[in-house]
């Protein structure tokens, strides 16, 4: 550089070129050719002693295509092989940015790289863009609605294009029923693609209402779990069957689930006397020793009782004791005094067990003293 004009060698020449304004760009720098003459027999190639470093075209240049694009798609975001960046070859040396000196160099990030390469005569830089696109992202593992309406799939890449499985082009798709679904994701020339079985299953349980037998008949009722395909099941008997067959009163339950699903469901199985067995005695002693000391009916224990009327008449046909309360019975008194001993009658009704059925009977009892 000499009063703002730079001087170049002249290959096997002896003149020099020269550039009249080497702060403006391309044609208008003022590149001439053999603008200076040396004495002669004097060659400019060794004379100046300084490295010219030519101007080469852009990366972008058909030639040449050293910007480039790494798309990784893996958790980490780490390069899924090195990449290897490759100099200029017909060099003698070579320097790169970070002072290695190899013709090639491996590199496992992005960034930007220059080597500059030199021979006898004059040297050259590359500069390597390298951008990474990462476009990792998972669906997630094949999953279960249980019992719900609708599932949302994200991509949790933003500003990418997404094309799914249904032609829909936003970043979720709503899921509401069985089936494959997946999705292609591309950005910035990188794309990547997951897909997700998802299984829309009810775990609902429903094992009816709380239910009544009757006392008198055999209780022989089953019992049925709501079991989706590879769920599992158990029962408060400790039975792993899709149903169990009940035989006696009690409380069940059910529990079916599979991972996070869970579904329940209780039921009161209960036997209750539809009809009452009931006998009527023929005598009583009322003597006090504690057997027999009072003429009542035996209605099975539990049996529940309406409109209950038991009473006892003599010969005469005198009602000497009436009562509506079936676990009172007559003590053998009438009016505060000993009855005699002998032949009375008596009579009784009342609804009788759940199905309230009518019980009436008449008939002679025998008081002996």
């Amino acid at each position: 550089l000499y009063n703002d004009t730079i001087y170049l060698s002249h290959l096997n020449q002896n003149t020099l070129c020269r550039i009249v304004q080497p702060n403006l760009a391309g044609a208008a720098c003022g590149f001439q050719v053999g603008a200076v003459n040396l004495a002669a027999g004097t060659s400019s190639m060794y004379n100046l002693g300084s490295d010219i470093v030519y101007a080469l075209p852009p990366d972008t240049a058909k030639q040449r295509a050293l910007d480039t694009l790494i798309c990784t798609s893996n958790e980490e975001g780490a390069f899924e092989k090195p990449l290897i960046l490759k100099a200029s070859t017909g060099y003698y040396a070579y320097e790169w940015n970070d002072t290695t000196t190899d013709p090639e160099k491996v590199i496992s990030k992005p960034g930007t790289y220059w080597v500059l390469c030199k021979d006898l005569c004059h040297s050259r830089i590359d500069t390597f863009h390298v951008k990474q696109v990462n476009v990792f992202f998972s669906l997630g593992n094949d999953t279960t609605l249980c019992d719900q309406a609708y599932f949302v799939l994200r991509v949790p890449i933003p500003d990418a294009e997404y094309i799914w499985s249904d032609g829909s082009t936003d970043s979720t798709l709503t899921v509401r029923e069985s089936g494959e679904y997946f999705v292609n994701v591309r950005m910035d020339g990188c794309r990547a693609s997951d897909t997700i079985t998802v299984y829309a299953k009810s775990f609902i349980q429903n094992l009816g209402n709380d239910t009544t037998f009757c006392k008198s008949d055999p209780l022989q009722k089953t019992l049925w779990a709501n079991v989706p395909s590879g769920a599992k099941v158990l029962w408060n008997t400790g039975s792993e069957e899709e149903s169990i067959t009940v035989q006696d009163s009690g409380s069940y339950w059910v529990k079916v689930w599979e991972y996070s699903c869970l579904g329940t469901d209780t039921i009161r199985v209960d036997k209750e006397i539809c009809t009452c067995s009931f006998e009527m005695p023929n005598a009583f002693t009322p003597n006090g020793d504690g057997l027999n000391d009072f003429f009542l009916p035996v209605i099975e224990t539990g049996c529940p009782t309406q409109n209950y009327m038991f009473s006892v008449y003599n010969r005469y046909g005198e009602r000497i004791f009436a009562n509506v309360d079936p676990t009172l019975g007559w003590d053998g008194y009438y009016k505060g005094q000993p009855a005699d001993a002998g032949s009375y009658y008596y009579e009784i009704k009342f609804d009788g067990g759940t199905y309230k059925k009518l019980y009436y009977q008449k008939g002679d009892l025998l008081l002996v003293r």
